[in-house]
């Protein structure tokens, strides 16, 4: 009896250290500036959230929650990630309807153009940001081109997330509240120049091709809009498009 009370009070007091390390190593970021959207949905009080707008850097670059409140009385938050995919935004989506029900989410088309992550910081975004629960486990289960090896990785997080302790800052240490202010929207003050593109050839572009996977997505969302009664809208942000993607969106 003795050594298993030795073993209960060993086993308690590393799983604490463990709990404690992971709060300093954990993923802290989906925009690239240590403003991690998920931690600010979890600080969000259960059902407040009118409009949900999902997609990418473009939507948490574009669309700004503080001015639809301020200026129109809407309640909206950016469930979005750099670079989400459309496995990413699915599963992002769902983790937003465990304790939000939204009266409409808006899904930023830029994912159809897509069909994998090219950036490494991004695929972490995406993948280590949501709690451990069924819904991330099921995100990491069902991401496109990652071998079982990776999958384990991701969801264990620790092979990953260790390698952090070269870059941890006193950021890291400190525990915070989530700024309640941007509701996952990203401020950013810089300009950048662009060629235009031609605005006559992409105003007569054909109808494309969706290919299997954006068909399926698609038709996830809106089975997702039907068992949670949302009104489901697609948009595109502005971006520096071609003839190619153009097709796809006509699609």
């Amino acid at each position: 009896m003795r050594n298993f009370l030795k073993f209960i009070v060993g086993f308690l007091i590393i799983t604490l250290l463990i709990g404690v390390c992971y709060k300093a190593f954990m993923w802290k970021d989906t925009t690239g500036d240590y403003l991690s959207v998920y931690e600010q949905l979890y600080n969000t009080p259960d059902n407040t959230i009118d409009v949900a707008f999902v997609g990418s850097s473009h939507v948490f670059c574009d669309v700004y929650p503080s001015i639809l409140w301020e200026d129109y009385g809407i309640s909206a938050f950016d469930m979005s990630v750099s670079g989400m995919d459309k496995t990413s935004a699915y599963y992002g989506l769902k983790e937003l309807l465990k304790t939000q029900s939204p009266k409409v989410v808006a899904i930023d088309l830029y994912a159809l153009l897509f069909e994998g992550i090219d950036v490494e910081a991004n695929e972490y975004r995406n993948l280590l940001g949501m709690n451990t629960s069924i819904n991330s486990i099921e995100l990491v289960m069902n991401y496109p081109n990652i071998d079982m090896k990776t999958r384990l990785e991701y969801i264990a997080r620790w092979p990953i997330i260790h390698t952090r302790y070269s870059e941890l800052t006193k950021y890291d240490f400190i525990d915070y509240k989530p700024s309640i202010y941007g509701r996952g929207a990203y401020y950013v003050w810089d300009t950048h120049g662009a060629e235009v593109p031609d605005l006559n050839a992409l105003k007569n572009a054909d109808i494309g091709m969706l290919t299997e996977s954006n068909q399926n997505w698609l038709d996830s969302l809106v089975n997702l809009s039907e068992e949670n009664n949302f009104e489901l809208v697609f948009f595109m942000t502005p971006m520096n498009s071609n003839i190619a993607d153009q097709e796809t969106i006509n699609a």
